[in-house]
């Protein structure tokens, strides 16, 4: 069976700066899906990490919620974002997907360009699929950026996930963001 709305939370980590636009979507949401339950802002003042990993602690301990969408607040979903619930799976038996994340835009720093945050893999490491906001429809990839991201309760309940984490090399530096880290 599909999950629905009332299935749903809907979740924005923030340091506090949330993009009207954001807020105006998903109160359009909220005003479509009468049983969509009110949007968690959950304020965060160090890395978007740790923001991301309260928010499944309030999502797996506070709620009997089936699926998790996480916007982050600088992210604007399509209006028809929750048609994705059709393709969820909602017991584990049935088919579908435990985790679907959607497309958006984000700037490479190296070019200044608007890219979509969906990746396959190379031997050079993660790089964007060209021309992703053209396609329809589901299709695989290798990472996808959490800033718009439906994760099924049982992908969270599993012991051996670590949701959201950050690794760094010898010297400190990221090795890769908490959005590879997940997918991988």
């Amino acid at each position: 069976m599909a999950l629905t709305p009332a299935d749903l939370l809907v979740a924005v980590p923030t340091r506090g700066a949330v993009d009207w636009n954001t807020v105006r979507v998903l109160q359009d949401l909220r005003d479509r899906h009468s049983d969509l339950a009110p949007v968690l802002y959950e304020p965060g003042r160090m890395s978007v990490t740790d923001t991301r990993n309260r928010i499944v602690q309030t999502f797996l301990k506070g709620t009997n919620k089936k699926c998790l969408l996480m916007v982050d607040d600088d992210v604007i979903p399509d209006l028809n974002v929750l048609n994705v619930l059709q393709d969820m799976r909602g017991a584990p038996d049935e088919s579908g997907y435990d985790v679907i994340g959607c497309p958006y835009p984000m700037v490479r720093p190296a070019s200044s360009v608007l890219v979509p945050c969906v990746f396959t893999k190379t031997e050079r490491g993660y790089v964007p699929i060209k021309d992703v906001l053209y396609l329809h429809g589901l299709h695989d990839c290798d990472a996808v950026g959490t800033g718009c991201m439906f994760i099924t309760r049982r992908v969270l309940e599993d012991p051996d996930v670590l949701p959201f984490s950050l690794v760094v090399d010898a010297y400190g530096a990221l090795v890769a963001t908490e959005d590879v880290l997940f997918c991988q």
